[in-house]
Parts: C-alpha cells; structure tokens; sequence
C-alpha cells in the first residue's frame, strides 16, 4: 500500500507528509518513508521496504515516475502552497536568489503536471487559519483512514509541538526545516517580487489544479540582455551596432508537449532596414528558428511552434538582429507560450 505526497517542495508539502506518516503509524506501526523523483531511487526503495505500507513523497517526479504513477492508477494526495512560499523555499534549499528560484519552481509545477491531472488525484487545500487537527482531519476523510479520536490527537501533538489546536504555519515553524526562515523570507520580499510570483502563480497555477492553462504568460523581466553584464531585460535595446544575439532566457520550464512562442515588440527608427531572427533553445538544441524583414517601425507579433520533449529542460527564446544597424530601436513588449493540441498540460 503505497501513499504518495505531490507537489512542488513546500512547507506545506514536507507537512502534510509527516502528518500523514504520524496517521499511518497510529494504525500500522511500522511505515516505510520515502522521497524519490527517479525510478531509480524508488526502485530500490521499494526492493528494501521494510513494511507493507509506504509514504512516497514526489517534488519533481521524472517521466518514468509520473508514468508509473498514472498507469498503476495509485491515489496522489497533491499539496501546494502560494507561489512566493514556494520561490523563497526554493531559495533555502538550493541557495539560489529569488529569479533562480521562480526558474525552479516552474521546473517542479511543469514536473508534477501529468500527475496533477491524472484521475487518481486529490487536492489537499490548506489555508493559513487552519489547525493542524482541521488537516488531520480533512487528511482522514479523504484517504478513508479509520482512527479513533486518541490516536488522531496523538498523530496531531507528534507534528505540532504537542498542541494539536495550533495553526498549520504555526506547526512548521520547528517541524519543517527552515520553515520559520521561508516565512520570514516571504515576509520581507519586495513589491516587484510579489508582483512577479503573482504574475507567474496565475499562469503556472492551472497546472497545479490539473487544468490545462489557456497560456502562459512570461513576464519580459525574465528575459536577459546579451551585452554585458547581461542585467534583465528593462526599457528599450538599441539596434546600433553589429549582428548579434539581443535577448536570451528565461530559462523557465513547461510541461511535455507542443507549445508556440508568441513574440510581441514594437520597432522604432528602423530607416535603413534589417533582419530579425527568433529560435527556441533547449536540452542542447535548436527546436525553432524563423527570420524576417525587420519594418521601419511599428508593433509586430513573432510566433514559433515547438515541441518540449522533457519539462526538466530549461528553455530560452533567443531574438538577434541579423544584419549590422546604424540607428532604431526595439522593445520586446510581451511573451507568451501557448500549448497546442492535446500533449501540452
């Protein structure tokens, strides 16, 4: 009997799981306790279980995990927090700054999409308000465990400093590790930093509900100069100068499947003409690539349709100016990826 935790690596994630293994324990004793996001790793877990019940937490489930997940038709428990928790718990765990972290996150929501959307998938919703027995107990009801009142409130104390009537954020504090360094995090990020995580919660969050996103939105600020020091994309580039590479990034992730990349800029002074190019980077190959005139001025759309073979690849949508310019200017205004057909979740 296997129980499987998913959802992007969260206090919310780490928390339910060792409430649900605390649960278990009450009414197996011995539970196996396992986090796994290769079939590797899993299989050996499963060749050294000491018990017949299993508690798998998945972050980042590769392919063949997902695969098997979905095919065997096992129950996922899907556990998710709001985007800017997520970034700074990112941050904490992979040392990385807050734009590094927004590429992780979405490298996990892609990861755990095709196990979001299976139909063996529940939603655990948590609200900041509620207390660790409110989750305990919603925990019970929708996994059909039968556990008499003293054992659910022992369950509750081992994961709450014995007090089972304190809030869930209140709980991980000193249960999750560096659960009181993400809130501080979170607490102190700054306004173009929520605005940022709001921005991508509403592109990435269908993903997370099993939904297929209409699109998804990447915010321009994502994007990176190619001229050094190669700061993020802001305002207006200059098209004086020779051939080159103008913009790469944002090395975010999507799910597996077929995507176009729609492009919006606006020229400017372009009098003596020039050719702008446009492809799609990943896993070490060039999926996309078109090229054209470049107008004197005015706002145009470029798209490219590509395939994502793996949502563990990072993707970049690369733009250049084909041909040597002495004046003009070019503002990239908006990117959005749209998924196409049935392959894209």
């Amino acid at each position: 009997m296997v129980f499987i935790c998913a959802g992007p690596l969260s206090p919310n994630l780490l928390f339910v799981a060792k409430l649900l293994l605390a649960l278990l324990e009450r009414i197996h004793g011995l539970v196996d306790f396992v986090t796994a996001n290769d079939i590797e790793t899993l299989r050996t877990a499963l060749r050294e279980r000491k018990s017949h019940v299993m508690v798998l937490v998945t972050n980042c489930p590769s392919e063949e995990i997902s695969a098997s997940i979905i095919r065997n038709r096992l129950s996922i428990l899907l556990v998710s927090q709001d985007f800017a928790s997520l970034a700074c718990h990112s941050m904490h765990m992979i040392g990385a700054n807050f734009i590094g972290a927004v590429r992780d996150v979405t490298r996990q929501v892609s990861a755990i999409s095709p196990v979001a959307s299976s139909p063996g998938t529940a939603r655990l919703p948590i609200a900041e308000h509620d207390t660790v027995h409110a989750v305990a107990t919603r925990l019970m009801l929708m996994l059909g465990l039968s556990i008499d009142d003293d054992q659910l409130q022992t369950a509750c104390r081992q994961v709450s400093a014995e007090n089972s009537t304190t809030t869930v954020i209140d709980a991980q504090g000193p249960t999750v590790e560096k659960g009181e360094d993400i809130y501080h995090s979170r607490a102190i990020l700054l306004p173009h930093e929520l605005s940022l995580a709001k921005r991508l919660e509403e592109s990435y969050g269908p993903l997370m509900d099993g939904r297929r996103p209409a699109s998804i939105d990447i915010p321009t600020e994502m994007l990176i100069r190619a001229e050094p020091p190669h700061p993020h994309l802001e305002g207006t580039i200059e098209l004086l100068g020779p051939s080159r590479i103008l913009t790469f990034g944002p090395y975010m992730h999507l799910p597996i499947g077929r995507w176009r990349a729609e492009l919006r800029f606006n020229v400017r002074d372009n009098y003596s003409g020039n050719e702008f190019a446009m492809d799609i980077y990943s896993g070490d190959s060039v999926l996309a690539f078109a090229k054209t005139r470049m107008p004197r001025e005015g706002t145009f759309q470029a798209e490219l349709e590509f395939d994502i073979a793996s949502s563990q690849a990072p993707f970049e949508v690369r733009t250049f100016v084909y041909v040597g310019a002495i004046e003009g200017t070019l503002t990239i205004q908006s990117l959005r990826m749209t998924p196409l057909g049935s392959g894209a979740l």
